[in-house]
């Protein structure tokens, strides 16, 4: 059970460490400890402050727990006058490597991106289990304007179903926040944070007491990973054929890896431009791109529709789409479900992305589509909306919807055989719709 309240958060950090719990050093290393260099003698620390993570042993040798524990007790910050680059090894003594050594089966990331729009868009520190990240955090060097308790709300959104909060904190320079980001109270509100302790890094006392806190609130990465809803892997970049995609908060980063990028992204561009001047809907959007990086918004769920209701929802917003690029002879020819993702804020309305093989009038055959997933006429030069709807007829027989209804199966064998217009379509699945609502379902 996982505390659910910021005071019994404030209440599991302060409990105090068991014997066994302790990091054992030796004599000497524990008496170093306690030792102060003629530049640090406003850093001293009693044995009792030792004593509350580290205990006596000239028996047990744990190296590792060693290097890392100590290390980040003993050494000092940089001066207060350093740049936040002159503190990244700081931060990671006292916080990734403890984390690191205490959660085991995590990934921690740092964001190292140096494209300013990118770097925004990961935060500074997370840390990784089961793909999902249940901590995370911002650091700003001492004298640096950015706020990094403002910026760790900036970069996050909350796709975490029901977990009460996750874990993070902000620093500035040495000093350090940690914080509950909590679980909006409804859909489409914001994640707001609640810091819950602070404490100061530049003292021996104060690296003592994070690591002390670290200690006692690591055993809640797990649970809170194992609550979160299953999903796409978090700020991990993922290879695909012509480009790896990394998922952060609220973005879509592609980047690629072939021959031909610049020229994908200029086609991509292209499309993106064309699709809000002609003011479509239900669709991701350029957000960024440079090099052979390109940035896309919303970041939504990837999950197919689990009711008749939610499917049809679906389509139709598809279909919203197809009506609207159909006219202007634009067909995007890749309708399947890993394209077709719902919006985290509004469970009732759907995307389509991925327009990587878009194309105006006159089209050319696709050769390298797979034959049970795509129309035939695709494989042609020529083709047209046809195949979008062909595509969209697919989503319904593919849907995977249990007790789908007759009619509405026979409304994606119409779509795949007939190849009516968008207009059609929609039109017809509009007014099944409004029959299911009147008690007649028919199409």
């Amino acid at each position: 059970m996982i505390p659910s309240t910021v005071s019994e958060l404030q209440t599991l950090i302060n409990t105090r460490l068991l014997e066994n719990e302790k990091i054992p050093l030796d004599q000497s290393r524990f008496d170093e400890l306690l030792g102060t260099a003629p530049n640090e003698l406003r850093d001293l620390l009693t044995p009792e402050e030792a004593n509350s993570l580290f205990r006596v042993s000239d028996t047990e040798h744990t190296a590792l727990l060693d290097t890392i524990f100590f290390h980040a007790a003993f050494f000092p910050p940089p001066p207060l006058n350093g740049t936040e680059n002159s503190f990244h090894s700081f931060w990671d003594a006292n916080i990734r490597n403890v984390i690191q050594v205490l959660v085991p089966s995590g990934t921690a990331i740092r964001n190292s991106s140096q494209h300013t729009a990118t770097r925004k868009l990961r935060p500074d520190f997370g840390y990784l289990v089961n793909d999902r990240c249940p901590f995370r955090g911002e650091e700003t060097g001492p004298g640096d304007s950015e706020d990094p308790r403002a910026e760790l709300l900036r970069k996050f959104d909350w796709d975490y179903g029901s977990v009460p909060y996750l874990l993070g904190y902000y620093c500035k320079g040495p000093h350090l926040t940690l914080v509950a980001i909590l679980k909006p109270d409804q859909p489409n509100h914001r994640s707001e944070l609640q810091d819950f302790a602070n404490v100061d890094l530049s003292t021996r006392e104060g690296r003592i007491t994070n690591m002390r806190w670290l200690i006692n609130l690591s055993p809640l990465l797990q649970d809170l990973a194992d609550l979160m809803p299953q999903g796409q892997a978090e700020f991990q970049p993922m290879i695909k054929d012509h480009c790896t995609v990394e998922l952060t908060a609220r973005h879509v980063v592609k980047t690629y890896i072939c021959r031909d990028a610049a020229e994908r992204i200029e086609h991509l561009k292209g499309i993106y431009h064309q699709l809000i001047e002609k003011g479509v809907p239900n669709t991701d959007s350029l957000y960024y791109s440079s090099g052979k990086t390109i940035v896309l918004q919303p970041r939504s769920h990837l999950a197919k529709p689990k009711t008749e209701k939610e499917l049809l929802e679906a389509v139709s917003c598809v279909l919203q789409v197809l009506k609207a690029i159909h006219s202007a002879l634009i067909f995007h020819r890749d309708i399947h479900w890993p394209n077709v993702i719902r919006r985290k804020d509004d469970s009732s309305q759907w995307f389509l992305i991925d327009w990587e093989d878009a194309q105006e009038a006159p089209t050319k055959a696709l050769k390298h589509f797979a034959s049970d997933s795509h129309s035939a006429r695709v494989f042609q030069d020529g083709h047209g909306g046809e195949v979008d709807i062909w595509g969209v007829g697919h989503l319904i027989m593919e849907s995977g919807v249990i007790g789908l209804s007759h009619e509405v199966r026979e409304l994606g064998l119409w779509m795949k055989e007939k190849s009516p217009s968008a207009e059609e379509a929609w039109t017809k699945l509009e007014r099944y719709k409004r029959s299911c609502l009147l008690g007649t379902s028919q199409l």
